[in-house]
């Protein structure tokens, strides 16, 4: 976990929203992507009707955090990003429905497809960015589908101690993968992209 663009697509990195911060900055954007996720989680788990909402928001947020490499690397990169991100959304949502029915054949395929699209992300970034390892952001994310899985079924099998821990592991990471991986791009990257992941 030592590149700058892991906090661009780890939802497992999350830093809690604050009042009075421009809702279209990287940090607010996951901040408030995270929950929504959790949002879904238990809708579902509880069959209530805010479930499509939450689905809907969702992917939104992953609309716009593709769109937000836009002025760094031009619309071209940002919408292919983008179409990533969506897929990965869509991937994310499939795994929570199967967590819920319990369907091992379902969890196993979507994990499947969630790593194929890792994958795909990782070599896409690596190509745009010279600092990004393939391998490194590759196994990030792998790691991050272990810690989603753990925290669907967690919910779901109603080990309420444990999801709980595995939701404080996503809100903490982002802020603290964001300052350890910074001084590293900062020259590269400069303090308008700093400004921006943390206003």
């Amino acid at each position: 976990m030592k590149k700058l663009l892991l906090t661009l697509l780890l939802v497992s990195g999350l830093q809690a929203a604050t009042k009075k911060k421009d809702p279209t900055s990287l940090e607010q954007l996951w901040s408030s992507s995270a929950p929504w996720m959790r949002e879904y989680l238990i809708d579902v788990c509880a069959d209530l009707p805010g479930q499509k909402v939450a689905k809907q928001q969702i992917m939104k947020h992953q609309e716009l955090l593709g769109k937000s490499l836009s002025p760094y690397y031009g619309e071209k990169v940002a919408q292919e990003f983008t179409r990533l991100l969506n897929e990965q959304g869509r991937l994310t949502i499939n795994l929570i429905n199967a967590a819920y029915k319990a369907d091992e054949k379902a969890l196993k395929e979507s994990q499947i497809a969630w790593k194929t699209n890792a994958c795909v992300l990782s070599t896409f970034l690596s190509k745009t960015n010279p600092y990004i390892t393939f391998q490194i952001l590759r196994n990030m994310l792998y790691d991050y589908l272990a810690l989603l899985v753990d925290m669907f079924t967690d919910r779901v099998n109603k080990k309420w101690e444990e999801d709980s821990q595995d939701y404080d592991k996503t809100l903490m990471a982002w802020n603290e993968n964001f300052e350890k991986t910074w001084p590293r791009f900062k020259d590269e990257y400069g303090e308008r992209f700093y400004r921006s992941a943390r206003r």
